[in-house]
């Protein structure tokens, strides 16, 4: 059955959003009116957001039937890598190239940890873990994660790379 590709332009759209929301916060400096401390946090929740927008968008390109729930990034990342190796396999690469490995679970090893796996949880809730100062995150891993799946989301979806996507 085609996907609905209306639906998949939306959550990319959608996923967009928060991956220039993250990206921002990644840059911006901290002014001297700013006191609530930087914007790692929101960079971190509104990456891993993004992420999982697009893992799911991707899913369903590549061939799910029933719209994928969850926010766990390794349960989706599982997931397509079942349903669409050829995918999972050219996403795979391009990060070990990226981090300059030959570690071919890199992905799943780095997700494997549950503050990535689950930093749409953690991190937005993080004022509530009492395990506050033992949560890690491999912020390289989660942004470059985050600009490879959108890369590959929009030339699936529109046949163009994210930069010409945006220029047009």
């Amino acid at each position: 059955m085609p996907y609905n590709k209306k639906k998949c332009e939306l959550m990319f759209k959608h996923g967009c959003g928060f991956a220039e929301c993250g990206k921002h916060c990644e840059k911006e400096p901290i002014s001297s009116e700013q006191k609530a401390g930087s914007f790692t946090i929101a960079g971190i929740v509104n990456s891993a957001f993004s992420c999982e927008i697009f893992l799911k968008t991707l899913l369903i390109i590549s061939g799910s039937t029933t719209p994928p729930h969850g926010h766990k990034l390794l349960d989706l990342w599982n997931k397509l890598e079942k349903q669409d190796s050829s995918l999972s396999d050219n996403i795979r690469l391009h990060i070990q190239n990226l981090f300059i490995s030959e570690n071919s679970n890199l992905i799943e090893n780095l997700l494997d940890v549950d503050t990535i796996s689950d930093a749409f949880h953690h991190w937005r809730y993080i004022y509530e873990d009492d395990k506050i100062t033992k949560l890690k995150m491999n912020r390289n891993f989660i942004r470059i994660f985050r600009d490879i799946l959108q890369e590959i989301c929009c030339e699936k979806l529109f046949g163009c790379s994210w930069s010409k996507y945006v220029t047009k």
